[in-house]
């Protein structure tokens, strides 16, 4: 029987970066299931994707489909064939939903009774005529990625979809998927040109697309993102300090990858790290370059059309207004000295039903204190300024632009104010350990914050029946428990995990009976 591949591409505006790798290789497992499902024969699936376009390429397709031979159980016999042995209506339309007669059909006993049976012959049929349910079917099954329509169309993806192409061997196939027709078209580099290209077989696919500035293969694109930047690493004497999660990002947000050397004015050096890190890596997507294990004023692009210098100049120029903004906003609070400002938490919304910041300090103040006096017979004392200041850069205006920064701006502001090194560092360790990766807090005086903190929200959560489920975990309370449990187990915290728990039951629920008081008023 004849084998021929197929080539399935949807074209689409920007996808998402994160997990698009994940995203198509579900799809392939669908598209894998589906086929064996409908009886398809093939040797493999390869998946592709770049920025605007999911490829799949099912290799070694039988052409035509075998539908095996089977018995298809009818009506109770003796409900078929009245007391003269004449068919019934129920019995002559089993025979006609068959499309045959009733003398063709088959007395059987089944479960110790007799039924009419249809035996369905063995009949081949085109792939051809299964292709679209069978993609179709693959698509929709995605049920984790937010969807969107878009136009008045009914249906809804990832993206809005732009263009479809099927190609089975070298013939394209003309038919509707999610109502949208397949074209013997795709599309270049959208950077480059939007004409279409005419498509008639799978290897000229491939050329067609190289020769447009398109390389669809994502481990291609990757190693070259890699070679390059390690190029520029090299020829300019830098650190071989890599981000590689951002080349797995990049990977997904082109469809060629040119890398460039940029800079930016030395005066933002004096930026926080952190803060240059969440500027030119998180937001604008740039490598950072390092030298003498120092951030230097350079950073490392990427475009998805060749370089040139208005292209360098044009990203320049972009990062600067970042920088600046961020420079602002930290001489702002700066002058404004977040730290005499406590009352400030007030205005800030903890959780609705467990009261604003400031609540949440005095918490864990009180719970601090517990766990001092329970594990370290109040030998340690700083715990109380770190606990009194710790949430206070929640009203700073760079954790209201930046979120991210929660803990280590503040931290960066103690400093500035020539507070104690225990204490500064202490704002920013008691959010840890973050992840598993994480590692606990270092002074036994930020431990006891963390486990405040922790042990606060948790318990708060479960108390308003508001706990974690298979589809949600507010508050993160999973990895809450998970780090308290960690500096409990790291450390030599000799601590009852049930006697705190009941302690923050107790100062907890005297704040939420308050704030029912304050409702129902």
């Amino acid at each position: 029987m004849a084998k021929k591949n197929l080539l399935f591409e949807i074209g689409l505006e920007d996808l998402p970066a994160k997990n698009l790798n994940i995203f198509s290789k579900k799809i392939k497992k669908n598209l894998e299931k589906n086929l064996n499902n409908n009886n398809v024969k093939f040797k493999s699936v390869n998946n592709f994707f770049t920025n605007i376009r999911l490829v799949f390429i099912v290799n070694e397709v039988q052409e035509n489909i075998i539908i095996p031979k089977k018995e298809i159980k009818g009506p109770p016999y003796n409900k078929c064939f009245d007391k003269n042995g004449s068919p019934t209506k129920t019995g002559l339309g089993f025979a006609k939903k068959y499309k045959t007669t009733i003398d063709f059909l088959n007395k059987k006993e089944f479960e110790n009774n007799s039924y009419l049976f249809y035996e369905q012959p063995e009949k081949l049929i085109s792939i051809k005529e299964k292709l679209s349910n069978i993609i179709e079917e693959s698509i929709g099954m995605i049920e984790d990625q937010k969807k969107m329509r878009w136009g008045d169309s009914e249906i809804s993806f990832i993206r809005p979809i732009r263009w479809l192409l099927l190609i089975f061997g070298d013939e394209n196939i003309s038919t509707k998927i999610f109502d949208i027709k397949t074209g013997g078209h795709t599309y270049g580099n959208k950077c480059l040109s939007n004409k279409n290209i005419d498509v008639y077989n799978i290897d000229e696919y491939f050329l067609q697309l190289e020769n447009s500035g398109v390389e669809i293969r994502q481990e291609k694109r990757k190693e070259l993102i890699l070679s390059s930047v390690e190029d520029i690493i090299k020829k300019n004497k830098f650190d071989k300090n890599i981000q590689f999660s951002l080349i797995d990002e990049l990977n997904c947000m082109t469809e060629y990858p040119y890398i460039f050397l940029g800079k930016f004015p030395k005066e933002y050096l004096d930026l926080p790290s952190e803060v240059l890190k969440y500027v030119i890596q998180d937001t604008q997507k740039y490598f950072l370059v390092y030298k003498d294990n120092k951030i230097t004023n350079y950073f490392i692009g990427i475009s998805n059309v060749k370089v040139n210098q208005g292209i360098i100049q044009g990203n320049e120029r972009v990062i600067n207004p970042r920088l600046d903004d961020a420079k602002f906003f930290i001489s702002k609070d700066l002058k404004a000295n977040i730290f005499e400002k406590k009352d400030f938490l007030k205005r800030v919304i903890f959780h609705k039903k467990l009261g604003s910041m400031f609540d949440k300090v005095e918490r864990i103040k009180k719970i601090s204190s517990f766990i001092n006096m329970k594990s370290y017979k109040n030998n340690k004392l700083l715990f109380k300024e770190i606990s009194d200041i710790c949430k206070l850069d929640l009203i700073s205006h760079m954790v209201v632009e930046i979120p991210k920064l929660q803990g280590y701006i503040g931290a960066y502001y103690a400093k500035k104010y020539n507070l104690n090194e225990v204490v500064s560092n202490g704002i920013k360790d008691h959010y840890s350990p973050k992840n598993p990766e994480d590692s606990i807090p270092e002074s036994v005086d930020a431990q006891i914050v963390s486990m405040a903190d922790k042990i606060d929200t948790i318990v708060g959560i479960f108390l308003i029946n508001e706990k974690p489920s298979g589809t949600r975990d507010p508050l993160a309370i999973r990895r809450l428990t998970n780090g308290l449990l960690r500096i409990l187990l790291e450390t030599q915290c000799n601590l009852s995990l049930t006697e705190l728990v009941n302690e923050a039951h107790r100062i907890i629920s005297e704040k939420v009976s308050d704030l029912k008081k304050t409702d129902s008023a």
